[in-house]
């Protein structure tokens, strides 16, 4: 009922349940709802609504870290030290979405964000075919060699999702 609740509220002023949603959200540890609030308050630029996207970047579940990295459409710098660290998150997902989104934002640091990232495997090898898909399109490390680990990963040596996920990649990069 909560939950129902807090979603019949988003064509409420953003203003008129700030507070409302940050106390809720501060006092309680469902976390779908905490996700529709991070959903809700994610483009409000009052400080108390960054504040509180800052403490989901650094949830202690992974759930809640994970809606608030992908609700950001882009990154305020004043949020970019704490989504940097989800580069190192327990939840593999969280580490690809965060590398797409933060090499895409910051390109310059692009190699940097992959060299965090490059010993992490991940389930179904998700990390790593993110990793080598933006590795080539960025021209970082040896393309033939990443290249031709990104096409193995298409083969029957490797279960479906694993070659799913390197045959969407191949295409996007063309190859």
């Amino acid at each position: 009922d909560r939950y129902d609740a807090v979603v019949a509220m988003q064509s409420v002023p953003v203003n008129e349940k700030r507070t409302f949603l940050i106390q809720l959200f501060n006092h309680n540890n469902y976390h779908p709802l905490q996700e529709e609030i991070i959903k809700q308050l994610v483009k409000d630029n009052h400080s108390s609504s960054i504040e509180l996207i800052q403490k989901a970047l650094t949830h202690a579940n992974f759930n809640v870290r994970r809606a608030a990295i992908d609700n950001l459409e882009t990154i305020p710098v004043e949020l970019l030290p704490y989504a940097e660290r989800l580069l190192v998150d327990t939840s593999y997902q969280t580490i690809e979405n965060t590398l797409r989104k933060l090499c895409k934002q910051f390109p310059s640091d692009k190699e940097r964000y992959l060299e965090i990232v490059a010993p992490v495997f991940g389930i179904n090898n998700n990390v790593r075919i993110a990793f080598l898909e933006l590795s080539i399109d960025a021209g970082v490390g040896d393309k033939q060699v990443r290249t031709q680990e990104l096409v193995d990963y298409t083969s029957d040596k490797f279960e479906f999702r694993t070659r799913g996920k390197a045959m969407d990649a191949v295409e996007r990069l063309g190859i």
